[in-house]
């Protein structure tokens, strides 16, 4: 994962970037070695597929609310397994479609 900003090779860290990453919840995989690279300032992105294809884990995922299985998932530049992860979905917002339980 690069750096937020410019990294040594002066290229800006993408917006979300995974690479053989694996998400579920206990033992059920919901999505296994997903790779996707989006660059900042993409415009809109679209996630698409049936019903339960993981797109909504996916997210929950970039937002710090499940942690992956396996490979790796940076947002904004900090990698999901980093302290520093916490402090870039500073500046992300999500709108939920219904109020989170608790």
């Amino acid at each position: 994962m690069g750096r937020s900003g410019s990294g040594a090779s002066g290229e800006i860290s993408p917006a979300i970037e995974a690479a053989g990453l694996a998400l579920g919840y206990g033992g059920r995989r919901v999505i296994d070695g997903a790779t996707l690279r989006v660059p900042r300032g993409a415009g809109a992105v679209a996630l698409v597929g049936a019903n339960g294809s993981g797109k909504s884990t996916f997210l929950k995922a970039c937002l710090g609310l499940v942690a992956p299985q396996e490979g790796s998932l940076g947002v904004l530049g900090a990698d999901s397994r980093s302290r520093g992860f916490r402090g870039a979905l500073k500046r992300v917002g999500w709108v939920p479609q219904q109020r989170p339980a608790g």
